[in-house]
């Protein structure tokens, strides 16, 4: 697709390896990192976990839910398709 659109887009955006656009994610990032902290804190506070969670790895997934690690990288589709499929 790069090759393709070469001849119309600036060589720095066809170059480009990461295709981030920070000037959309940038505004998210801090909602997000709230977001996921306050789920692995409910999560963490639970007297009981969630009836699936016999198929999760919850000590893992606390681990990708620590604001610092949020704050840090990407969230990857693992850790939303685990909490999606948590029951709460």
């Amino acid at each position: 697709m790069r090759h393709a659109l070469s001849a119309v887009l600036p060589p720095e955006v066809c170059r480009h390896l990461v295709k981030d656009d920070p000037a959309r994610y940038e505004p998210l990032r801090d909602v997000l990192t709230r977001a996921l902290s306050a789920i692995g804190e409910d999560l963490a506070a639970r007297a009981s976990p969630p009836s699936r969670a016999c198929y999760v790895d919850v000590a893992r997934l606390l681990d990708s839910l620590d604001a610092d690690r949020v704050r840090a990288g990407r969230q990857n589709t693992s850790l939303c398709n685990a909490l999606q499929f948590l029951d709460w």
